[in-house]
Order: C-alpha cells, then structure tokens, then sequence
C-alpha cells in the first residue's frame, strides 16, 4: 500500500511540471507572435512611408522639368499596403493593414498631385482594387503643371 501511493504522488507531480511547462511555452510564444506581428506592421509602416517621400521627391523634379516630362521610379512595395490615393490638398496617402485595423500614412506635397482613378474626392494612382506588392514601376507624368502618378506594374 505504500508503494502505491508513492506512485500516485510521482504521477502527480509529473503532471503540474508538464503543465506548468505548458503554460510557459504558451504565454512565450505567444509574446514572440505578438512581437513578430508588431515587427512586421512597423516595418511595412517604414517602407510605406519611405515610398511616399520617394515618389513626392520626383514629382516635385518632374514638375520643374516642365509639362511632358515624365521619369519611371522602380521600388518595392510592402506586403501590407492596401491601396494608395491623392487627397484634394495634395496629399499621398498609404493605408497599410496592420493587426490593428487599416492605418493611414499621409505624406504632403507642395506641388499638385493626381492618380489615374477618381473615386469621390480622391484620385488612386493603381487601377485596380488593390495594389500590387512586391517590386513595381510607378510612372510621373507631368500634364499641364500637375504631376500623375500611375502604377505600371
């Protein structure tokens, strides 16, 4: 009889190690998620950001070039972006999906901007519903004193 409760209480004890295990490799696993999908949305954040002064930079040396001048701008857009759109008072927007919803990256313009597609009061530069990520061609075309901004590919 004695012997089996020796057994039991191993038995026992073997099961609050094991589960006290458990929930240690669960509550880290889930902060190196949590971490992992911070890290992700900030850096499609940054790269957003990045494009946006990019591209403002050469529209604002298309517009000195002149109306007809055009230049193509090669860059990598991030897996997160959802669409990108020119406000009435110049402003390139990006919206990023982050795991707190959509988040919206203005980035201000001294010179005129438009898209290719107007939809009420904005003018998106792709022409589809969403934009393509990964590597794309932008072309900025400046007609009549506002520079256009498209997505090629």
């Amino acid at each position: 009889m004695f012997a089996s409760k020796r057994f039991g209480q191993v038995s026992v004890e073997f099961l609050l190690v094991t589960g006290a295990a458990l929930l240690i490799l669960t509550a880290s696993m889930y902060f190196v998620f949590g971490f992992m999908q911070s890290s992700a949305d900030s850096t499609a954040l940054y790269q957003s950001a990045n494009l946006g002064y990019v591209l403002v930079d050469e529209a604002r040396s298309v517009f000195l070039l002149g109306s007809g001048s055009f230049v193509s701008v090669s860059a990598s857009n991030p897996d997160l972006l959802q669409s990108v759109y020119v406000t009435p008072d110049n402003a390139l927007v990006f919206n990023v999906s982050t795991a707190n919803g959509v988040v919206s990256i203005p980035v201000f313009s001294s010179i005129p901007l438009a898209g290719i597609q107007s939809v009420d009061d904005v003018s998106f530069i792709h022409s589809n519903d969403r934009i393509s990520s990964g590597r794309t061609s932008y072309r900025l075309t400046n007609r009549n004193g506002v520079v256009e901004i498209r997505q090629v590919s």
